[in-house]
């Protein structure tokens, strides 16, 4: 079944349940379950009823939810990345499948970056972390005397939530490009 509409609708949604999610994480901390399950459903529907083959298009909600996980997947084993965030992009990419889903992922990277430079500069952390940073990424191939144990402590926590929705709002708004 074609809904014309299905594509617009599903925007909409990756949109709104961004920004619930964003409100819910400034107030709780913790993105709950019920949101992006609910996109993840929403999207599998309007993806079979937006593609003139519901096969096609529950593989195109399918094959969205595994590519946009997959990176935040890795990130959230590696104690990266919180299980909401992780979720809330597993369900975005249900909702714009994989191509427009991995583009609103790309752009919540980027402006997540962004902002935790901008912040970590702010609070004269920066360089500090980027030192950190350094030391985290090239452990495993620096020679043993140079390898710097990495206190949990000295990692940086960002909320992510207002990264993603920004990404999703950005992703938006370069589909309907006036």
């Amino acid at each position: 079944m074609l809904l014309v509409w299905a594509p617009v609708i599903a925007i909409v949604v990756s949109v709104v349940a961004s920004a619930i999610a964003v409100v819910t994480d400034f107030r709780t901390g913790h993105i709950p379950n019920w949101l992006p399950l609910s996109a993840a459903i929403a999207g599998v529907v309007l993806q079979v009823l937006g593609d003139t083959s519901p096969g096609r298009g529950l593989l195109s909600a399918l094959a969205g939810m595994a590519v946009c996980g997959l990176f935040p997947a890795i990130l959230w084993i590696k104690g990266g990345m919180m299980g909401g965030d992780l979720k809330l992009l597993v369900g975005l990419g249900a909702l714009l499948g994989a191509y427009h889903g991995i583009e609103a992922e790309f752009l919540a990277a980027c402006v997540g970056a962004l902002f935790s430079l901008a912040m970590l500069a702010w609070q004269g952390k920066l360089l500090a972390v980027l030192g950190n940073s350094f030391f985290l990424a090239f452990n495993l191939v620096l020679p043993r005397k140079w390898r710097r144990e990495l206190h949990p402590s000295l990692m940086h926590k960002v909320r992510f939530a207002l990264a993603i929705f920004l990404g999703a709002t950005l992703s938006a708004v370069a589909r309907f490009r006036l």
